[in-house]
């Protein structure tokens, strides 16, 4: 007997749902049946989300460890190593959320925020800095990033609000 969830949507690879009535667990899979739709797979451990991640990073080592770390939760990641880089690859591909550092050479994360929010009002953004302060703060929710992590952080803490933007990202879809 299936077990009956919250009716949320959902993102398969390649294509949104918006009902999920019912999912089943076995054997490293789930199947959902949907409404107006026949069973479907759904990810299973170490299979695409669906969701695609652009990480904008000056720092190299920084930019690879939160690469690898969304990569094993199954994310599609890009990376850009700053603000002008990132616009370019926002022009050629299709994102779910952004995730870059505030100082950055070239163009800052502010500046990108900025580009993100006219271009893509939708878009979740996390903004990440080592220089946080309280100011900082106030004026990246003032200007719309949906949250904002001080470095060093933990990979929960990422992870945690990667899956919190997502899902926020997913129910304005």
């Amino acid at each position: 007997m299936p077990l009956i969830f919250e009716v949320k949507p959902l993102t398969m690879v390649g294509e949104r749902v918006s009902t999920i009535i019912a999912h089943n667990y076995c054997r490293g899979y789930y199947s959902s049946r949907i409404v107006g739709h026949s069973a479907m797979a759904v990810r299973s451990e170490g299979e695409s989300h669906g969701f695609r991640i652009l990480i904008v990073e000056d720092d190299d080592e920084m930019r690879k460890l939160l690469l690898d770390e969304l990569a094993d939760e199954g994310y599609e990641v890009s990376a850009a190593s700053d603000g002008e880089d990132a616009i370019g690859k926002l022009a050629q591909d299709r994102f779910d959320l952004v995730i870059t550092d505030l100082v950055m050479p070239r163009l800052d994360g502010f500046a990108l925020l900025s580009h993100v929010k006219n271009s893509h009002p939708e878009m979740p953004v996390i903004m990440m800095t080592v220089f946080g302060d309280r100011s900082s703060l106030i004026e990246s929710f003032q200007k719309g990033v949906i949250n904002y992590l001080c470095k060093p952080f933990k990979a929960k803490c990422l992870k945690d609000a990667v899956r919190k933007a997502l899902g926020e990202f997913r129910d304005i879809l």
